[in-house]
């Protein structure tokens, strides 16, 4: 694992050098981390997500199944078995927070609030890389929509995922 890990950190460092293009479309922390994990891994986007993002966190709460939320890929990735203690967390680990980035009344469902959860990656010990707007990240190195954010200055983490290729679901 420390090979995926060690190719996430690479892709991240030629992103910041300029020499790889990410997605960095406004709040798509999952988008970012996706294409992080394509570069590095060397996998399909469509493949990513027809491989590893199959369960969806609320059915009821979502308007399609077509666009998982960054809630969607901790559930899935956490089912098949990717999930670490957060006091083992190296960097090239994923972060999510499930309970953040809560949607606004159009996407309200029964009068209760609905979290698209959020993502980062562990770039170092002390510091994680993600894209969300520097309005929420007012202690974050920000590069457009891609902060660099104090580890503690985030929500401590719902689920700590180590991204593995070879754990795909049953029947893949």
């Amino acid at each position: 694992m420390a090979e995926v890990n060690d190719a996430i950190l690479d892709t991240l460092a030629r992103f910041m050098g300029g020499s790889v293009d990410l997605d960095e479309e406004q709040n798509h922390c999952l988008g970012f981390v996706t294409s992080v994990i394509q570069d590095a891994c060397k996998i399909p986007i469509a493949e990513f997500y027809s491989t590893y993002v199959h369960d969806i966190a609320d059915p009821k709460e979502h308007w399609t199944e077509d666009e998982p939320w960054a809630r969607d890929a901790e559930k899935s990735l956490r089912n098949l078995g990717m999930g670490v203690p957060l006091a083992s967390a190296k960097p090239g680990d994923l972060f999510f927070i499930w309970r953040d980035a809560e949607a606004h009344d159009w996407s309200q469902r029964e009068g209760y609030p609905v979290y698209y959860g959020h993502v980062g990656i562990l770039l170092t010990p002390h510091d994680i890389i993600e894209n969300v707007d520097a309005l929420f990240r007012q202690h974050s190195f920000s590069r457009g929509n891609i902060q660099i954010t104090p580890r503690n200055y985030w929500f401590k983490p719902s689920d700590v995922i180590r991204f593995d290729p070879a754990a795909k679901p049953k029947g893949s």
